[in-house]
C-alpha cells in the first residue's frame, strides 16, 4: 500500500525542489559556458546530461506533482520542458537586468535566484492543480511583460 500525497502538496514540493536544483546547478552552467568557449565539448555534454538527470530525478521523486511526471516516458518530456523553459525565462530576465544596468554583470546574488525562480515557474505551469498552473502562467506572463518592456 502506497501513501499518496495531496496533489497541491506534491505540486508545491515539485516546484520548490525544481527551483532549488536549478539554483544549485546554475554555477555549473557558468562553467559550462566557459567550457564551451574553450572548446571542451565533453564537459558540456556531461553537464547537460547531469542537469537532465537531476531534473528527471526530481520528477521521479515528486511524481504526484504533475501529470507528466507520473510515468517515465512523459517525465522525459517534463524534464525537457522545464529545462528549455527555465533557461529561456532565466536568459530573458538576465539580459533584461543586464541591459537596464540595475544589476552588475556577474552578480550571483541576483543571477542564482533568478535561475531557480525561472525553473520553478515553468514547473508550476506543468503541475497538477489548475490553480497552481494558472498562477504560474500569470507570473510567467508578468515576468515576460515586465522584462520585455525594460
Amino acid at each position: 500500500m502506497s501513501i499518496r500525497q495531496s496533489p497541491v502538496v506534491a505540486a508545491l514540493g515539485q516546484i520548490v525542489v525544481t527551483g532549488l536544483v536549478a539554483t544549485v546547478l546554475a554555477p555549473f552552467a557558468m562553467l559550462l559556458a566557459l567550457a564551451a568557449v574553450m572548446a571542451f565539448a565533453p564537459l558540456v555534454v556531461v553537464h547537460i546530461f547531469l542537469v537532465l538527470l537531476a531534473l528527471f530525478g526530481v520528477g521521479a521523486a515528486t511524481k504526484d506533482g504533475s501529470p507528466l511526471t507520473a510515468t517515465p516516458g512523459p517525465r522525459v518530456v517534463w524534464t525537457l520542458l522545464v529545462v528549455l523553459g527555465g533557461v529561456g525565462l532565466a536568459a530573458l530576465g538576465w539580459v533584461s537586468l543586464r541591459d537596464s544596468e540595475l544589476v552588475p554583470v556577474g552578480d550571483l546574488r541576483v543571477g542564482l535566484p533568478l535561475v531557480g525562480v525561472a525553473f520553478a515557474l515553468v514547473a508550476a505551469v506543468l503541475t497538477r492543480p489548475w490553480a497552481v498552473r494558472i498562477a504560474g502562467g500569470v507570473l510567467i506572463l508578468a515576468v515576460v511583460v515586465v522584462f520585455s518592456a525594460g
